[in-house]
């Protein structure tokens, strides 16, 4: 609604009520409202989501994402109380043209805010010092960095086919060069526990619904989350075969149809 205020209409207004009353019902359930749990300083840990949508868009663009929590050491192990500390969404201001481009783009905008993050929590606790060339692998409070594009989090763990886009390239090499030097940690997860996912896609978002009421969060996967996933890939893989059969079957008849039969 934003991006509409210099082109808006009467289709926007009412739009804009239909917004307004959600914003109101979300208030009145408590899901407008964060909480701030008490954290031991010693143990603070930096998770940031991000995500990213592909021109899925009314105006053919792609959405960026990302939401940074800030926790503790333990969340690699389990879920831990968190807080919301910041969140971003905007249009891609670059033409992307592929998936990996765009989660690309939104990784390198993520790590930037990251690390930005954890480079002032670590002077409110530890006090102003000198900020050296190396200071991305120094910094006390450490943290995480979270995507659920399995193509990219492989990429950035192997040596992979470089990507054409040139912009895309430089993104990658960045973010892997900091990956091996230690600034951040890189998990991957399944994208039912991508919390930057409500942020890119028109869609109604659970997970936003579970911290509201639990207020935790985890790097590791739960028995439930395993039994879950396992059943989408399932899914999933039936839905492939399904595909395959369904062309293997309509190369088959077109085949049939054009071939011309010999008889000696």
């Amino acid at each position: 609604m934003a991006q509409r205020v210099s082109k808006a209409g009467a289709a926007d207004y009412k739009e804009a009520l239909k917004l307004l009353e959600k914003l109101r019902s979300e208030s009145e359930q408590g899901r407008a409202t964060l909480h701030y749990p008490v954290l031991k300083n010693e143990e603070l840990y930096v998770v940031t989501y991000f995500d990213a949508s592909l021109g899925k868009e009314t105006d053919g663009k792609s959405q960026l994402g990302a939401m940074h929590f800030l926790t503790t050491k333990d969340v690699v192990s389990g879920p831990q109380n968190a807080a919301l500390i910041d969140f971003t969404t905007s249009k891609s201001s670059r033409v992307v043209r592929s998936s990996m481009a765009a989660e690309s783009c939104s990784l390198s905008l993520a790590v930037d805010r990251h690390l930005y993050i954890r480079l002032l929590l670590d002077m409110m606790i530890h006090g102003k010092y000198e900020v050296g060339s190396d200071w991305r692998s120094q910094m006390k409070t450490r943290g995480s960095i979270v995507t659920d594009a399995k193509s990219l989090f492989d990429h950035l763990h192997t040596t992979g086919q470089i990507p054409t886009e040139r912009q895309t390239m430089l993104d990658l090499l960045v973010a892997k060069d900091m990956l091996e030097q230690g600034a951040y940690h890189l998990h991957w997860v399944p994208t039912h526990r991508q919390h930057a996912d409500g942020l890119t896609k028109r869609m109604k978002n659970p997970l936003w619904e579970d911290f509201c009421r639990f207020g935790k969060i985890s790097l590791k996967e739960t028995p439930e989350e395993r039994q879950v996933e396992e059943h989408r890939r399932s899914l999933r893989q039936g839905q492939r075969q399904r595909r395959k059969a369904k062309f293997s079957g309509t190369a088959s008849k077109k085949s049939g149809g054009t071939g011309i039969s010999k008889t000696g």
